[in-house]
């Protein structure tokens, strides 16, 4: 399928309405806004460095983008630290999923990440992860690129387990943090139900 294609409206909203699609996207780009401040907050909390935020990829807003050729799949954040950017793809689950257990990316995002030499940042209940372009580039040799369809019912994602997840850590691969700022535990509490599925 022609990357176009993908753009296009009726293949990013999948089996929704177009209602139900535009709640996603609102629900989306606000748990993506929360999870970067909870990051940014911690590593300003860690490093002591001054480190900002910025929209990068398109669709920040939530608002539905109805022209396939505003469409991009560029990393969703800038962060700025001490004035060096590093671009951010967010992966939040929508599950309180620990990310010692499973990480599943999609293909393109993996491809972007490399092409953009951007980090992808999955933030979770007890850590969080940053995978480095270099390890993109890894998952995407080593990964067996299936449909998920709970994940997503359309793309092609990898999935890694617990073994696999280990592996790649002990080899430097990925990095993983526990929250150490007691903000962060706290804001994630507070934010329950903006950061994960209201049956949870």
């Amino acid at each position: 399928m022609k990357i176009k294609d993908k753009k296009s409206l009726d293949y990013r909203k999948e089996d929704r309405s177009l209602e139900k699609f535009h709640d996603d996207m609102k629900w989306n780009s606000e748990r993506e806004k929360i999870w970067s401040e909870i990051v940014r907050d911690e590593m300003i909390f860690k490093t002591g460095k001054k480190i900002t935020v910025d929209n990068y990829g398109c669709g920040q807003d939530g608002e539905v983008i109805f022209d396939a050729d505003k469409v991009t799949l560029d990393p969703d954040k800038k962060f700025i630290i001490d004035g060096h950017e590093k671009l951010i793809e967010i992966k939040a689950y929508n599950r309180p999923i620990d990310p010692e257990d499973v990480i599943t990316i999609k293909v393109s995002a993996l491809k972007k990440c490399i092409e953009k030499e951007a980090f992808i940042l999955i933030p979770a209940l007890q850590r969080w992860v940053l995978i480095p372009p270099a390890c993109c580039e890894y998952m995407l040799e080593k990964g067996d690129p299936q449909i998920y369809p709970r994940f997503s019912p359309k793309d092609l994602a990898i999935q890694f387990k617990t073994m696999e997840i280990s592996i790649i850590r002990n080899n430097g691969g990925l990095r993983m943090y526990e929250w150490k700022n007691p903000e962060s535990l706290k804001m994630i509490r507070n934010s329950w139900d903006r950061l994960f599925l209201k049956e949870m």
